[in-house]
This record gives C-alpha cells, sequence and structure tokens, in this order.
C-alpha cells in the first residue's frame, strides 16, 4: 500500500509541475474541453441517426465518421506540420464549432440524414488533425523532460475524463430537449476550447 500511496503522490506533482507551465495548461483544458465536446456529439449523432435511419442509420454514420476521417487524416496531418501548430489547432476547433453549429441547424430544419452524415464525415477529417499538433506543441511548451512525460500523461487522464463526461452531458441534454441542444452546446465547448488553445 505504501509503494501505490508513493506512486500516486509522484503522479500528483507531476501534474501540478505540468499545470504550472501555463501554456501547457492552456493547451490541456482545451483539449479537455474538446475531448468532452466530442463525446457528447457522438452520443447526440447516433441518438439523431437511430431516430431518423434506424439501426442501419447508426451502422452508417459509424462508417461515415470513420473511414473518411482514416482516409485522410495521415495526409492531412502531414500537411498541418507545415504550419505553427497553435494556428492549426486554432483552425480545427473554430471549423469544428462551425461544424457542429450546422449539425445543430440541420437537426432543427429536419434535414435528410445525408445532411447530417456530410457534416459528420467532414467533422471527423477536421478532427484528425487535432491530436499530432497537440502532440507536436507538447514538447514545445515543456521546460523539462519531466513536465513533458506528466504533460502526455495529464492528456490521458484529461481525455478518460472526457470519455466519461462528455456522454453524461449528452445524456442530460437528450433528455431536456434533444440531439440539436447537444450540438449547440458541443460547438460552445469547442469555441472555448479554441480561447484556450489561442
Amino acid at each position: 500500500m505504501g509503494e501505490l500511496g508513493g506512486r500516486a503522490r509522484e503522479a500528483r506533482a507531476g501534474l501540478l509541475s505540468a499545470f504550472s507551465n501555463a501554456g501547457i495548461r492552456r493547451l490541456q483544458l482545451a483539449w479537455a474541453a474538446c475531448a468532452t465536446a466530442d463525446l457528447a456529439q457522438d452520443v447526440a449523432l447516433a441518438v439523431h441517426a437511430f431516430a431518423v435511419g434506424g439501426v442501419a442509420g447508426v451502422g452508417v454514420m459509424g462508417l461515415v465518421r470513420s473511414l473518411p476521417a482514416a482516409a485522410v487524416g495521415p495526409l492531412a496531418a502531414g500537411l498541418a506540420d507545415r504550419f505553427p501548430r497553435h494556428r492549426v489547432l486554432l483552425v480545427v476547433l473554430l471549423a469544428r464549432a462551425a461544424l457542429l453549429g450546422a449539425l445543430a441547424w440541420a437537426v432543427a430544419a429536419g434535414a435528410p440524414l445525408l445532411v447530417v452524415y456530410a457534416a459528420a464525415a467532414l467533422d471527423s477529417c477536421v478532427y484528425t488533425l487535432y491530436w499530432p499538433a497537440q502532440s507536436a506543441l507538447l514538447p514545445e511548451l515543456a521546460r523539462t523532460a519531466e513536465e513533458l512525460t506528466a504533460s502526455n500523461a495529464a492528456a490521458t487522464l484529461l481525455e478518460n475524463v472526457g470519455t466519461l463526461v462528455g456522454p453524461g452531458v449528452a445524456g442530460v441534454l437528450l433528455a431536456v430537449s434533444g440531439p440539436g441542444l447537444v450540438f449547440v452546446a458541443s460547438a460552445a465547448l469547442t469555441g472555448v476550447a479554441a480561447l484556450l488553445a489561442t
């Protein structure tokens, strides 16, 4: 038990060290907001696809979110390396906020599911740029190797928190209203991430 407590103290000290760096702290908070918004959006997309297209609609949604991103991701990440990482993150987050707003409009307007599929596929492709840009930016912001290690651990921890919180937020908003409100909230959270990442 003593060894486990010691490791927990070391982990906490490492995380506190990473968060003492203002640039890393802002980047990590942006990541937490982005991950939470993304997981909330995933739930809303599945609910909307099921409501409009049934089980097949959900399956197609999974494909349109995965296949284009898998095809475009490696090429887009290489292209994004040619630009400053902060700028790439800002463009990705602003584009995602706009696409989430478009999804909210499409759902509210009763647009065909094909329109929702297209917006979701485009959003997924844009999102593939986020993680490589963030991963490349962290070493630039870290002052020491230990701080970089702690920052990478923090990124994983915050992603896991987003995985837990995002669907919970989506569930509450779906109970109150519907998928459109989840997209609006996700767009707002992504906009906050854009402010933090600048």
